[in-house]
């Protein structure tokens, strides 16, 4: 390790979303019984009690961050297989279950929804919190530890991303604004300029070029450049 100092830098981490209870088991079970027969529903019911316990575990946000990163991971692939069988909207003849989050920033704000993506999109959200937590708690005072919190930076823009991209365009409008596609830009761009300048530090303490540390920190500043641009824009000045 070279002489740099990283005792000194600062980084952002995203707050988690809160999320209200609701009975996932007995809302699919009744969608079960009524298109398919009461016997294919008695037989989904270890499934179903499964991914219920799953979202009782993201709700309490109890456990440790590597655990409650696991935990995410797995409801958010069990509502993506959910989604492909168990229609959810307040339509005739689908399971009827209202999903109710609250703004991660401002968390006075709660929206609800009968919609599978607004459930969807604040796993994400959520995962991508876990994963800004675990960039911050990286000992970046190390090599190990600096390449490990650029990891998670990037894992967690990632995870912002396809919430952006792919998510939060089948939510319903009225959703609450931090799952917004103006957000989760910023979002995006903010833990894409940590990351970069993970790099960055990692560069000074391995006493690289001028001219290395000023390509990486021209990267740096223009990451950050689009953070502010993403954070002034219309929709996050609300």
């Amino acid at each position: 390790m070279g002489s740099g100092d990283r005792s000194s830098f600062y980084m952002l981490a995203v707050p988690e979303k809160k999320g209200t209870p609701v009975d996932l088991v007995a809302a699919i079970e009744k969608y079960i019984s009524s298109n398919y027969s009461d016997r294919d529903a008695e037989d989904a019911k270890d499934d179903l009690d499964t991914v219920q316990g799953w979202r009782t575990e993201v709700l309490a946000q109890s456990q440790g961050l590597d655990a409650r990163k696991d935990i995410l991971c797995k409801y958010f692939r069990a509502l993506c297989s959910m989604e492909t069988r168990f229609p959810i909207s307040k339509e005739p003849n689908h399971a009827k279950i209202d999903f109710c989050w609250s703004d991660a920033v401002k968390t006075s704000k709660k929206a609800t929804q009968t919609n599978i993506h607004f459930e969807k999109a604040a796993v994400l959200f959520n995962l991508g919190s876990v994963q800004s937590q675990l960039g911050n708690m990286a000992d970046k005072t190390t090599d190990e530890g600096v390449k490990l919190a650029c990891r998670n930076y990037q894992l967690a823009a990632g995870s912002f991303a396809h919430l952006r991209d792919s998510v939060s365009v089948k939510v319903s409008s009225g959703a609450s604004i931090d799952i917004g596609k103006d957000s989760t830009n910023m979002l995006v761009w903010m833990l894409l300029a940590q990351a970069q300048e993970c790099v960055h530090i990692k560069a000074v303490a391995d006493n690289k070029s001028p001219g290395i540390l000023a390509k990486l920190a021209k990267q740096t500043s223009s990451y950050y450049e689009e953070t502010y641009a993403a954070l002034t824009s219309s929709a996050n000045r609300d």
